[in-house]
Parts: structure tokens; C-alpha cells; sequence
């Protein structure tokens, strides 16, 4: 099984793992001006990737017609 993603859920998982990190960073350096830019991007990215994965899924079920 694979997973088939468009250019734009790729580049929200990139921007949501650079969240992750920035947030990462901020708890283990208790540097203030990563926690707001990483939470910003880590739920961002998220929100966009699966906002494409569920459009991207509705479109292949609009392509493929129903169940046999």
C-alpha cells in the first residue's frame, strides 16, 4: 500500500514537520521566539495537509464512480 500525495499536502507536511521542530526546539532551549511561529506552522501544515487529503480522496471517488 502507498499513499499518493499532491504537491501541496507535501509541501504542508514539510511546513507541519518545521513546526514540529521549532516547538521541539522551543521546550528543550526555553527560546521565546520559536514557540509561536512553530505552533503557527505545525498546525497550519497540518490543517492544510489534511484538508488536501480529504479533497484529493473525493476527487479520486468522483473519478472512479461507485463500488462494483
Amino acid at each position: 500500500m502507498y499513499v499518493v500525495l499532491s504537491p501541496v499536502a507535501k509541501i504542508a507536511a514539510t511546513v507541519g514537520m518545521v513546526g514540529g521542530v521549532l516547538v521541539v526546539y522551543d521546550r528543550l532551549s526555553d527560546s521565546s521566539w520559536a514557540a509561536l511561529p512553530g505552533a503557527v506552522l505545525l498546525f497550519g501544515g497540518a490543517l492544510v495537509y489534511f484538508i488536501e487529503r480529504i479533497r484529493l480522496t473525493m476527487r479520486k471517488r468522483d473519478a472512479d464512480g461507485p463500488p462494483a
